[in-house]
């Protein structure tokens, strides 16, 4: 049995593609993971109320289960992907600075700030 070659220590290209993998790979399972967790906290009551309204599946979903999952949900993943991104924009200015005090706080007077004006109506909108 031949142990197969591994591109990545040869080429950069490769080492990236693998990269952008295992972070979108990360992002979808913690998306899944939150949106099912939302999922299970609506209540049958709600459900059954809209069955007994009339609503179809489609109907529901878009009406009931959609307001109620998706919209927190989402706002919680878009904050916690714009966080991971000013991360990522911040990991070279620490690496390549030698680490210089003022450099690293300008970066983060600059990457921060977009997090927070993100997070905020997610706060006040988020608590389904």
């Amino acid at each position: 049995m031949q142990i197969p070659n591994l591109a990545f220590p040869a080429q950069p290209s490769a080492a990236l593609d693998m990269l952008w993998a295992v972070n979108l790979l990360a992002v979808a399972l913690c998306t899944l993971i939150l949106f099912r967790q939302r999922g299970r906290g609506i209540s049958s009551d709600l459900v059954d109320a809209a069955r007994l309204d009339g609503c179809g599946f489609w109907r529901m979903y878009w009406h009931v289960t959609l307001p109620k999952v998706m919209r927190p949900a989402l706002g919680v993943i878009g904050v916690l992907v714009l966080a991971a991104a000013c991360d990522d924009m911040l990991a070279p200015l620490i690496g390549g600075s030698g680490g210089i005090p003022a450099l690293l706080m300008a970066g983060l007077l600059i990457l921060v700030p977009p997090v927070i004006a993100m997070l905020l109506p997610v706060r006040r909108h988020g608590t389904g």
